[in-house]
């Protein structure tokens, strides 16, 4: 027997273009998806500005390492560790969300995790890369979605 699937919402923060944490949480209120997983992922290199806005959220903190790409692969390691718990699990594949705005280095991984059956929902705010909006199931700019 399958399981329901699991919606999860991973976070670049670095790449998320100052994303004010209200937008996104306003968003996922309203959006008709239940998220089993939401996480930050936080870098040495996030500017302070930015890593202050998450801190308190209802996000799990991830924190990273000091390597310019450290967040870009916790978080592509996360999700791909997500999607192989949830195949041994038997559950039916659900949705990620991925606030990466101009991060076009997970283009790779949404083709891949697409291919697996995944719906893959890129989150900006401002200006989503052309290239993550050509591989996502969907892309939203939250930026002039707010009201």
């Amino acid at each position: 027997m399958k399981l329901k699937p699991l919606n999860h919402i991973f976070v670049d923060v670095e790449n998320s273009a100052g994303l004010e944490v209200v937008y996104l949480e306003n968003f996922m209120k309203n959006s008709d998806a239940k998220f089993s997983q939401r996480i930050a992922f936080i870098s040495k290199n996030t500017p302070q500005h930015l890593s202050s806005k998450w801190q308190d959220s209802n996000f799990q903190i991830v924190k990273a390492g000091s390597d310019p790409d450290a967040a870009d692969f916790f978080l592509k390691d996360r999700i791909i560790s997500q999607v192989i718990q949830d195949r041994k699990a038997n559950r039916v594949n659900g949705s990620i969300y991925l606030v990466v705005t101009g991060d076009s280095d997970y283009c790779n991984l949404i083709e891949l995790i697409s291919e697996l059956g995944w719906e893959i929902h890129v989150i900006g705010w401002g200006k989503i890369n052309p290239a993550l909006a050509e591989v996502a199931t969907s892309s939203v700019n939250l930026k002039l979605a707010k009201t």
